[in-house]
């Protein structure tokens, strides 16, 4: 490709042509040379048939040099460069963004210094990095509708909106009541619903509600009257309300009464659940991936899914079989002590279009 540049901006002077004569005519005396080396009687008299010798050779790598470009010449006088115009108009097949939103343990605390510091994190700094969610994803969006025909976005709030008082532990650190966390994620997803209705340029936004496993008011996980037993079930309710009270009517809720919502999207059916039914994961060797597929070879030929949205383990994938979402939290000493990966605070963002399946997988960062 190089030579080919070259070849097409080279333009050779009747001098250099020329030149190219004359070192023809000069290696013709190589043959000679050689003999006169053999035949020359005295030290100094070899010296410089070999030194002319030397000359010859680097006169002769020369001419190669040029014939070569000379015969890229002939061979590409033809070329030419033409302007590729690019067409103005998005792409015409549809596309779906799809964004996740779990584990945001919203009363929970991270002492940065149980984790070295590679994390802080508490009520005031999950509200930021909440915001951040919005705000990033509706640029993120607004980028890929310059490109992508999007006129729908889904969010999958996935659940551990709260931690709960489900351990000891968090009963002894949590910074707030159960209800008290409720009241605040309210706050804090309803304002930024409250933004995507206002600024996310799309015809619809759909939230895929599903229950996790810190939100419950029991001891121990409960499977037939699981969303019965939690808070998010009701706070998911609520916002229900609150949206069509407010106007918000962009925005459509599915809030099924399972731990498990199958949603159709171009003629193809996907899972989305919180993570903590049907498999689990606790640093074995192979990591979360392991796991996950022996699941998913499991449930994808009965349910007939292509995909599964997840969260649960705090740590991002993507792969053909499903996507698994980071945490608003981000990295805590549970982590630590259990010798997991260390991964920021990060949500995440896909494409679906309807002609090439999914094209794009991109992470949503929310600290500043």
């Amino acid at each position: 490709q190089a030579l080919s540049q070259l070849s097409y901006r080279l333009r050779l002077s009747e001098t250099e042509f020329g030149m190219i004569e004359k070192l023809r005519t000069k290696t013709k005396a190589e043959g000679l040379m050689t003999k006169m080396i053999g035949s020359s009687q005295t030290t100094e008299e070899k010296e410089d048939a070999y030194t002319l010798k030397r000359k010859i050779v680097k006169q002769q790598e020369e001419i190669d040099r040029l014939n070569c470009i000379l015969d890229i010449r002939r061979n590409t006088h033809d070329i030419f460069v033409y302007d590729i115009v690019q067409d103005s108009v998005t792409t015409k097949s549809e596309t779906i963004s799809i964004s996740l939103l779990s584990d945001i343990h919203i009363e929970e605390t991270v002492d940065s210094n149980s984790v070295l510091g590679l994390n802080e994190y508490n009520p005031v700094i999950a509200k930021k990095r909440l915001d951040n969610y919005f705000i990033n994803l509706v640029r993120l969006v607004s980028h890929h509708q310059t490109h992508y025909h999007i006129k729908k976005h889904i969010i999958g709030l996935l659940g551990d909106v709260i931690g709960g008082f489900i351990h000891e532990e968090l009963r002894q650190t949590n910074s707030m009541t159960p209800l008290a966390a409720i009241s605040l994620a309210k706050s804090c997803l309803l304002s930024g619903f409250k933004y995507l209705q206002e600024n996310l340029n799309v015809e619809s936004i759909d939230i895929i509600c599903l229950v996790g496993n810190h939100g419950r008011n029991t001891d121990k996980m409960q499977f037939t009257n699981l969303t019965d037993t939690s808070y998010e079930y009701f706070l998911y309710k609520d916002l229900e309300e609150l949206c069509r009270l407010n106007g918000y009517d962009k925005i459509n809720f599915i809030i099924p009464q399972s731990g498990f919502a199958i949603v159709n999207l171009f003629g193809k059916a996907y899972m989305f659940t919180h993570g903590n039914l049907g498999f689990s994961y606790k640093g074995g060797v192979g990591g979360l991936i392991v796991p996950f597929l022996r699941y998913f070879g499991k449930v994808a030929p009965v349910l007939k899914i292509e995909r599964i949205f997840f969260g649960h383990y705090h740590t991002t994938i993507d792969i053909a079989e499903g996507v698994g979402n980071g945490s608003i939290k981000g990295y805590d000493a549970y982590a630590m002590s259990k010798g997991l990966a260390f991964e920021k605070a990060k949500q995440s963002l896909v494409l679906l279009n309807s002609k090439r399946g999914f094209t794009n997988f991109q992470s949503i960062y929310l600290d500043d």
